[in-house]
């Protein structure tokens, strides 16, 4: 018979490792633990493991599925909201999935079972820190696929790596750190909310957004963005600070690093504005690229300082302060370089092109032992 909501309340422990469906909301409430090993089905499902609890031992521990919005059910804005820590302890993976609602973890994320939620339409909230620094008790992975997918604190993930898809390319807004110990696929734009470093160098993985990459528009600082990737390969599909500049942009690869339209960095609210590619050894144009860096207010930033590129493609940079190259720069058509201080070619580098090299240094230009620049 189908019921309306339904509460259960416990000052020990709730626990199902069969299947539960109502046909409403479902709202569990511990005052000791939550445990799912089965599937739970509902409306609008709310886990809360701490009501009228008197110590800090709670917790919820998934290892089942958990829908809501699926099928017959009558409300028409599913939700799941997790309002307490969660032990993900299946070595395979917990599923969480809202039809055309919102999936939310109030507090943390942890464990070595794989995640998978799916709030179609629909938004996806990690508030808490997932993981732990020491990969002691990370998520082995974790997929997300929703309208708008939110990190508010740092993601520490294991061998199974991050996943992202963003429905129709919304947004994906990043305010902290992520450290994976596989790849990450962010298939959606990216907004950093904070200074963010991604970080996969563990164990040389892959790094890919597919969008675009932008700061903030409600802070008055332009946030940074550190990729490191160890051996792994970094793949920028779209344009970074395209629509508010990045503080600054720093990538470390001895992978193939691909960049595709534009970058802008501003030191305009007290970062550096620069664009760092000195550590990223192969980079490699997947398009048209154009840099600008804005220089800061005691000019000291908007320096633009390159290792290796090479690509089919115009290359043109714009630099508020230096550009360094550190190896040689190959575009088959135009290089451009325009540095309001000083544009410098250091350890011998060179510049081909088939095209045209247009190089205005406003102060000086500098170039180191044997640096040819051939047209």
């Amino acid at each position: 018979k189908a019921v309306d909501d339904v509460i259960v309340q416990n000052t020990g422990h709730v626990w199902t490792g069969g299947n539960v469906k109502i046909i409403s909301d479902m709202d569990l409430d511990g005052a000791g633990n939550i445990t799912i090993d089965g599937i739970v089905t509902g409306d609008r499902v709310t886990l809360d493991a701490t009501e009228g609890a008197a110590s800090a031992t709670t917790g919820i521990t998934l290892s089942g599925r958990i829908e809501a919005g699926a099928d017959d059910l009558v409300n028409s804005l599913p939700s799941v909201d997790i309002m307490d820590d969660v032990t993900l302890t299946n070595a395979t993976t917990t599923r969480i999935s809202s039809a055309n609602g919102s999936v939310e973890f109030d507090s943390t994320v942890g464990g070595k079972g794989s995640l998978d939620v799916n709030a179609q339409n629909g938004t996806v909230t990690f508030t808490g820190q997932v993981g732990t620094a020491t990969l002691a008790n990370d998520p082995l992975g974790i997929t997300v696929s929703a309208e708008t997918t939110t990190f508010n604190a740092d993601v520490f993930i294991n061998t199974g790596g991050l996943s992202i898809s963003g429905q129709t390319r919304n947004t994906t807004h990043i305010n902290g750190n992520i450290t994976s110990a596989s790849d990450i696929l962010i298939d959606d734009n990216v907004l950093l909310t904070a200074d963010s470093i991604i970080d996969t160098s563990a164990g040389n993985h892959a790094l890919t957004i597919t969008g675009t990459i932008n700061a903030d528009s409600s802070d008055v600082d332009n946030e940074t963005l550190t990729i490191n990737s160890g051996a792994g390969a970094v793949r920028l599909g779209d344009s970074v600070g395209n629509t508010y500049a990045l503080g600054s942009l720093t990538v470390a690869s001895a992978g193939v690093t691909e960049l595709n339209n534009g970058i802008t960095t501003s030191g305009a609210n007290g970062a550096t504005g620069n664009i760092d590619l000195s550590a990223a050894t192969n980079v490699v144009l997947g398009s048209a690229v154009f840099m600008n860096a804005i220089d800061n207010s005691a000019h000291t930033g908007g320096n633009v300082t390159l290792d290796n590129v090479t690509g089919g493609f115009d290359f043109s940079i714009q630099a508020g302060g230096n550009i360094t190259t550190e190896a040689d720069i190959n575009v088959q058509t135009l290089f451009k370089a325009q540095a309001t201080r000083n544009f410098t070619m250091n350890n011998t580098s060179s510049i081909y092109t088939d095209g045209d090299v247009l190089v205005n240094a406003g102060e000086k230009l500098t170039v180191d032992g044997v640096s040819r620049i051939i047209s």
